[in-house]
């Protein structure tokens, strides 16, 4: 009986949970490692990491390194909710999928300048 008292307790304080869960949204990207501009995201997050990032280390690392990459997709994606210790990043393929894209377009503008 007690066993049957506590599955009940249990699946009250689960609902109670989900009802307190907020919805987490953000801008989505997509992002694919067979891109062409994609073979250029690693090179940039080691050039940051390594020189500009440099004597940073965890958060504060990854912060730096993702604003030194791009700016505006840090802004967009995580200025508004950062980070925090132990947290899952679910954002960073659509911060990938946002230095590609900006990457598409200065491309196609160095294009339509060249023309």
């Amino acid at each position: 009986m007690v066993g049957g008292k506590f599955a009940v307790v249990f699946v009250v304080l689960l609902l109670l949970d989900s009802l307190n869960a907020k919805d987490f949204r953000y801008k989505h990207y997509s992002f694919r490692k067979k891109q062409r501009l994609a073979k250029r995201y690693s090179p940039l997050e080691k050039e940051c990491g390594t020189k500009k990032c440099q004597g940073f280390v965890g958060l504060e690392l990854t912060k730096c390194t993702r604003q030194c990459i791009s700016q505006a997709c840090y802004d967009e994606l995580y200025a508004w909710d950062e980070l925090e210790e132990g947290e899952i990043d679910v954002r960073l393929t659509s911060f990938k999928g946002c230095v590609v894209k900006q990457l598409q377009e200065q491309e196609s503008r160095s294009r339509n300048r060249g023309l």
